[in-house]
């Protein structure tokens, strides 16, 4: 779908070189391979394992811990992510980094903590449970390896209680119908034993057993009973075909939306626009105003090829152009972005590539890894918000970034962060 209608698209909106054409048609291959590249296994095995000595719970003496995965270890991150990796240090140069592997991951979990398929379940999913169990142990903050700070968290942990973080990747659902997907791409837990975590992980462990192979068969089964509804939603858009892989998602999901008895956990939903994925940050109308209110940032409203496209022809300009003014707007605002592995044709680039790029992008890139160019400055600020009473899209009347609520009152447990990154 992608390929066909690329280069007619890149005329239209000024992808005139050579070289901006080709990065355009390789990022689009890799857009149009995303269902293949997020197929899960056929079928998993469930096989016995050798027990490890249980974990030491004094390891850590606290919880300002950066979790990281990567299968085969830092030493094998691809560029891109080895540079993000730094900007956690320069942003927390006073909290310990770890990044999980195949080879080390037995130091901080037990075998309790994860199912008898781990070793057969895709790589992402094996990162999933991981995340949850040294978190539930530990604490701390999870981020994909391909995740770049701009902003300190020392704030919020500084003034949490037993919160736990989160960002949302789409609404979904019509009208009292709709709720938030979350985005496990980032999860901070700044106090161990976090409930949601623990009881997110305890049915991840068991669903990773006999986990589902298709969008068809989850829509039968007892896991996602009450989410089944929206497994096919329009505004899923490409996320609709990737059902099995999102399907950790959809068990949080149902937790925090459906469950009661989970109605009053403390789960904060982080500014949308300012703390997601790059080509979702970087192209949207923060990089052209000063004006710096977290309530009037537009929604993540639909991942459809259609809006997919127009965020990629966006991203363009601030991959190959340089626009300083840009560049400080929106470093006056974002905290943390996600860099695409599906899309990011530079992935593999070394790190000193990324910061030697002359263009928006270079300018974001070297302001993340440079103190003198981006003191540090924290992503929380002195209150936290608590959510409104439910408004359905149709009857919405406020900012129209108001994260949603989940669609029962006796659910409404999650809150916004509009104010995180106000100063």
């Amino acid at each position: 779908m992608w390929l066909p209608v690329a280069a007619a698209v890149a005329a239209l909106v000024g992808v005139r070189s050579a070289e901006r054409i080709s990065y355009t048609a390789k990022l689009l291959a890799k857009l149009q391979s995303v269902s293949k590249s997020k197929a899960t296994p056929a079928r998993v095995v469930s096989r016995a394992r050798e027990p490890w000595p249980e974990p030491d719970p004094r390891r850590f003496n606290t919880t300002k811990i950066l979790w990281g995965f990567w299968d085969r270890g830092r030493a094998a991150l691809p560029g891109q992510a080895e540079f993000a990796v730094r900007t956690w240090q320069t942003r927390h140069p006073d909290w310990a980094i770890v990044i999980l592997s195949d080879d080390t991951y037995r130091d901080y979990v037990s075998p309790s903590d994860l199912p008898t398929t781990f070793n057969s379940l895709k790589v992402q999913h094996r990162s999933d449970i991981l995340r949850l169990a040294v978190l539930a142990r530990f604490g701390g903050a999870y981020l994909d390896v391909s995740t770049i700070i701009f902003r300190s968290f020392d704030g919020i942990w500084d003034s949490a209680a037993d919160e736990l973080y989160l960002t949302t990747a789409v609404d979904v659902g019509i009208g009292n119908a709709s709720f938030a997907l979350a985005n496990n791409a980032l999860l901070m837990a700044p106090r161990r034993g976090n409930r949601v975590i623990m009881e997110w992980h305890r049915r991840l462990v068991e669903y990773a057993e006999r986990p589902c192979e298709t969008t068809a068969e989850m829509q039968r089964h007892a896991a996602f009973k009450r989410v089944a509804p929206y497994l096919t939603d329009p505004a899923l858009g490409v996320l609709k075909d990737v059902g099995p892989y999102c399907s950790f998602l959809w068990i949080l999901a149902d937790l925090l939306h459906f469950d009661p008895d989970f109605a009053n956990e403390k789960v904060i939903v982080l500014p949308q626009r300012r703390w997601t994925f790059d080509f979702f940050c970087f192209t949207s109308s923060l990089g052209f105003t000063d004006v710096d209110d977290p309530s009037a940032d537009k929604p993540i409203a639909s991942w459809s090829s259609l809006a997919l496209l127009r965020e990629i022809f966006r991203w363009v300009p601030v991959r190959f152009d340089d626009d300083p003014l840009r560049a400080r707007r929106l470093l006056d605002k974002i905290s943390v972005i996600k860099v695409s592995s599906d899309g990011a044709v530079d992935y593999h680039q070394p790190p000193e590539w990324h910061l030697a790029m002359q263009s928006t992008l270079g300018r974001l890139n070297r302001a993340a890894a440079n103190l003198t160019m981006l003191p540090i400055k924290q992503a929380n600020t002195v209150r936290i918000s608590k959510f409104p009473a439910r408004v359905s899209r149709r009857e919405r009347v406020g900012p129209p970034s108001s994260v949603v609520v989940p669609h029962r009152p006796r659910c409404a447990a999650l809150r916004p962060s509009d104010d995180l990154d106000r100063r």
